[in-house]
């Protein structure tokens, strides 16, 4: 048996396994099999007017949206540059954008199907009980 897999104590005598298994926080995610995974993006700016903004997103799927739109905006930025200084290099740029955006998009819409399915999944454990 490795020594990283972890083995559940027994159940005390007239206890339910329900009781002893193991409580998950109320932020974790659906066992989709998909890792578990939080994103902190830290935005500073100096100059005459300064700031500083911290955005948060929690779990695959969010995630994965999240990078999307920002992919998506990069493309758009890089496509108005090859615009102005009529640059191929910045349309290329802007393709390899496009299709990371692409990329992040399918992840995102794989975690959702899983994420569906597990609902529904208990979904139909609650009603068949």
């Amino acid at each position: 048996m490795p020594s990283s897999s972890r083995r559940q104590a027994p159940a005390p005598s007239g206890a339910s396994p329900a009781a002893t298994a193991p409580r998950r926080s109320p932020r974790t995610p659906p066992r989709t099999g998909w890792p578990a995974a939080d994103l902190a993006v830290i935005e500073q700016e100096a100059g005459a007017c300064p700031f500083g903004r911290v955005t948060r997103r929690h779990g695959t799927e969010t995630i994965a949206a999240y990078t999307a739109q920002e992919l998506t905006a990069e493309h758009a930025r890089l496509m108005d540059r090859a615009r102005q200084h009529q640059d191929a290099y910045f349309v290329r740029l802007a393709g390899l954008a496009q299709r990371a955006a692409d990329w992040a998009d399918k992840v995102r819409a794989a975690a959702h199907a899983d994420a569906v399915h597990v609902q529904a999944e208990k979904a139909r454990a609650r009603i068949t009980r």
